[in-house]
């Protein structure tokens, strides 16, 4: 999973410089500046986190606290936790578990469907770390 994130990250390092270029030549302000990265730059990174969300990759973070500062024009020393906070946003790798679940729970909720039965084989054949395990972690707790 780690390899197809790194990919993600690199398909939306390049969605981000390309951001950052057009923002070089016109002036928004930052509430538009967070709508096009939000719209250009997350859908990437994310891609397919409901299935790898479950696992603890917090690389996903970097470039949305980079995004983040460098609209702050704080040094990349600043706290994360301060950055996020001034802007109200979350880390990028809570709304990949948040997915995670409710692509779960939507998994769970119709019985019939082949899908779930195969998610109830993998939570009662499957090793601890695999994906339907992980997801009924989260879930209970």
């Amino acid at each position: 999973m780690k390899n197809a994130v790194k990919m993600l990250q690199d398909q939306a390092l390049k969605a981000f410089c390309s951001l950052l270029s057009i923002f070089d030549k016109v002036q928004f302000d930052i509430k538009t500046k967070l709508s096009l990265f939000d719209a250009m730059v997350v859908p990437i990174l994310l891609y397919g986190s409901e299935i790898w969300g479950v696992y603890n990759i917090k690389d996903v973070d970097k470039l949305h606290v980079r995004f983040l500062k460098n609209l702050l024009g704080v040094k990349q020393q600043t706290p994360n936790y301060a950055v996020l906070g001034e802007f109200g946003r979350f880390p990028l790798s809570i709304l990949c578990k948040e997915r995670a679940i409710r692509f779960g729970l939507k998994i769970m909720k119709n019985r019939d469907s082949p899908i779930c039965n195969i998610y109830t084989d993998l939570c009662n054949t499957g090793s601890s770390d695999c994906w339907a395990n992980r997801i009924n972690t989260l879930i209970d707790h």
